[in-house]
């Protein structure tokens, strides 16, 4: 008997999450979503998980199933994407020095102190400079593939990614959208339930989409819409090119890096990311005293591992939590404490 993808099932041996609105611009009134996965007891380890440009926080769901039910974890949608607010992009894009001020505030509303970081891809930066502003939020972070280029590739004239505004946008259901995407191009490689966990809570409808954007936003059409639409993954990944390498010696962390197994070719000019290599610095592990863990993954990851092999990433996050002294690991079993 073949079991529905959709809807989502729940994870198993854990309350179901609860969605909690922060608002981290008093301006704008910008609120990110934030999914809270409380756990059984006292906590023996916080999570907090960051996702890639274009994707969502449930993107994480498969590492979740695969962590011991007593911990806790946030997983945070960014600006633009998942059930966050969309306001519209100045110049065309989401700086991402302004997205991780975001995350930051985020952070500081749920008290976080000595958790695990898991982020993948613009996660990973957005991760590496909230750490920075704040240390205390975190005591190892695990970055999967983290969008920090080389140092030549920052102050040079910045690809369009104008490719990204032909992505298609209106589907019909969840299981319109796993079929057009199921076994093609990069979604090839991905998990059945990886796919999923993306297309299932990847689309809101035209009521939800619009209760995100900002208002004067003309009507859309009774369709499913990708909750991160393709203008504001555009300007998302225009926003990239912020660099901070030479602040990442301050962080008195544990960092691993695991990347894809290939590098991103020598060039920058495409209007489309190349989401089969890695993006990451081949040297990014040297800008860390002493040097991050740096983990080149077997043959056939692509950038896009957390979804081939949450296993893998889960793997590492266990071997984090382990490796780290009893002392250290105690400033994580007090929960974040939401102000909701």
């Amino acid at each position: 008997m073949t079991t529905a993808l959709f809807p989502r099932p729940p994870i198993a041996g854990r309350p179901p999450p609860t969605v909690h609105h922060v608002q981290v611009d008093a301006v704008r009134g910008t609120k990110l979503a934030v999914i809270e996965w409380p756990c059984h007891g006292a906590p023996m380890e916080t999570c907090v998980f960051i996702h890639a440009t274009g994707f969502h926080s449930r993107c994480w769901d498969s590492c979740i199933r695969r962590v011991p039910s007593s911990w806790h974890c946030l997983a945070i949608d960014v600006r633009g994407h998942g059930k966050s607010d969309k306001p519209e992009p100045h110049d065309s894009m989401y700086p991402w020095p302004d997205l991780a001020a975001e995350i930051t505030a985020v952070l500081q509303h749920f008290t976080v102190r000595g958790a695990l970081g898991i982020a993948h891809s613009m996660g990973g930066y957005l991760l590496l400079r909230a750490a920075i502003t704040h240390q205390f939020f975190f005591r190892g972070l695990l970055l999967c593939d983290p969008t920090v280029f080389p140092e030549k590739q920052y102050g040079v004239s910045l690809p369009s990614h104008d490719g990204v505004l032909r992505r298609f946008n209106r589907f019909k259901s969840a299981q319109d959208m796993y079929s057009r995407l199921h076994g093609k191009g990069s979604f090839g490689p991905w998990l059945d339930e990886c796919l999923a966990d993306y297309c299932g809570y990847g689309l809101l409808s035209s009521d939800e989409m619009l209760e995100t954007l900002e208002s004067g936003t003309p009507e859309l059409a009774d369709h499913l819409y990708l909750a991160c639409p393709p203008n504001m993954e555009a300007a998302t990944f225009r926003g990239a090119y912020h660099s901070d390498r030479d602040r990442y010696a301050e962080l008195k962390m544990k960092v691993i890096i695991l990347r894809a197994s290939r590098p991103l070719p020598n060039s920058s000019e495409s209007e489309r990311p190349n989401f089969l290599a890695s993006p990451t610095d081949p040297d990014m592990a040297r800008l860390f005293v002493p040097p991050a863990q740096d983990v080149h993954l077997d043959d056939g990851c692509t950038h896009f591992f957390p979804m081939q092999n949450p296993a893998l990433v889960v793997n590492y996050m266990q071997q984090m939590h382990q490796s780290l002294p009893q002392a250290q690991r105690s400033l994580a079993n007090s929960p974040p404490q939401s102000k909701l």
